[in-house]
C-alpha cells in the first residue's frame, strides 16, 4: 500500500485522470487492453472499472461476473473487483488515509487491494463501478514469491480486517472539483 500510496502522489494525477494498477509480477493480456479500459470510461459514464483475466496457474479462474446491478453490501459478498483494477483520481482522494492502514497504523503490506476497491465501490455503487469482460491481464500466480504464495494467513487476516472497517456512503454526483472534462 505505501508504494500505491507514493507513485500515486508522484504521478501527479489530476481529479480526472484514470488510475490503472497492474501488479509488477503481472501483465496485460493484450496490446489494446489500455485502450479498452479508456473507452469504457468514455462510453459507461463511470468512476473505476474492475475486469476479468487469466491464470498461468491452470485451476485458478479469474473470469469473475459483475456485481449483480444495485449491489450495495460489496464487504460481506464474493470479491469480483479483481483486476485489472482503475478508478479516476478524484474518488482515490476520496479514501481515508485511516482506511489505508492496519491496527498499528503502518500501510497494509497485503489486501490492499481490497482497502482500495471496497471504499470506492462503497461510493460508485454498481451505477459507476463498471465490469470489464474482456480478459485483459495474466495473473502471474506462478511466481513463488506471490503474496498469495507466501503470506496467505496474512492476507486473510487484514483482509477481515479490512472488510471489518465502517462503509462508505454512496455518493450520489461526484463532488464539484472534479467536474472537468474526460
Amino acid at each position: 500500500m505505501a508504494n500505491l500510496v507514493a507513485a500515486i502522489k508522484r504521478s501527479q494525477a489530476q481529479p480526472e485522470d484514470i488510475i490503472v494498477v497492474l501488479d509488477g509480477d503481472d501483465w496485460l493480456r493484450t496490446d489494446d487492453a489500455l485502450q479498452i479500459i479508456v473507452d469504457t470510461y468514455r462510453n459507461e459514464d463511470c468512476w473505476m472499472t474492475y475486469g476479468s483475466w487469466i491464470s498461468n496457474v491452470e485451476h485458478i479462474v479469474g473470469g469473475l461476473p459483475a456485481y449483480t446491478d444495485g449491489t450495495t453490501d460489496f464487504r460481506d459478498v464474493e470479491w469480483r473487483a479483481t483486476a485489472v483494477r482503475t478508478w479516476k483520481k478524484w474518488l482515490w482522494d476520496l479514501i481515508d488515509d485511516r482506511d489505508l492502514r492496519d491496527e498499528k497504523g503502518d500501510y497494509l503490506p497485503v489486501a490492499e487491494d481490497l482497502a482500495v476497491m471496497l471504499p470506492m465501490l462503497e461510493m460508485s455503487g454498481t451505477s459507476k463501478a463498471k465490469h470489464i469482460p474482456q480478459t485483459l491481464m495474466l495473473y502471474n500466480r506462478a511466481n513463488p514469491a506471490s503474496v498469495g504464495n507466501t503470506k496467505r494467513p496474512e492476507l486473510e487476516r487484514l483482509a477481515a480486517y479490512v472488510r471489518s472497517k465502517p462503509r462508505y456512503q454512496p455518493l450520489l454526483v461526484k463532488p464539484s472539483y472534479a467536474q472537468g472534462a474526460f
